[in-house]
């Protein structure tokens, strides 16, 4: 028992660690793509294109976490993302799930 909360113990310290380190060596960067994605929150705003996909993506901070979805929106033929929901995690984090849509016309 006692074995099993030092081991809880140093995995939590180690994912503090690793989220510090992160956080002061630097931010994600936005591929070329992922710059010229248009992010919305409007539903209507994308409802004559078409879908290419969605997902949760998770970084340290909102903005990395941003640029972690317009870039997964790029690579995926998107040029537009619908953001659902942002929502701040334990130890820093923030989870963005957004919907990825190819539109003729950006909104």
């Amino acid at each position: 028992m006692v074995q099993e909360k030092c081991v809880m113990r140093l995995q939590k310290t180690i994912a503090l660690c690793g989220l510090v380190l992160t956080v002061a060596c630097g931010c994600l960067s936005p591929t070329v793509q992922g710059e010229r994605i248009d992010v919305v929150s409007n539903p209507e705003l994308v409802k004559y294109c078409t879908p290419k996909g969605e997902g949760k993506y998770t970084a340290v901070g909102e903005k990395n976490a941003l640029t972690l979805a317009k870039n997964a929106a790029a690579e995926r033929g998107g040029n537009v993302l619908l953001t659902i929901s942002i929502s701040k995690g334990d130890s820093f984090t923030t989870e963005v799930y957004g919907k990825i849509y190819a539109c003729a016309q950006k909104p």
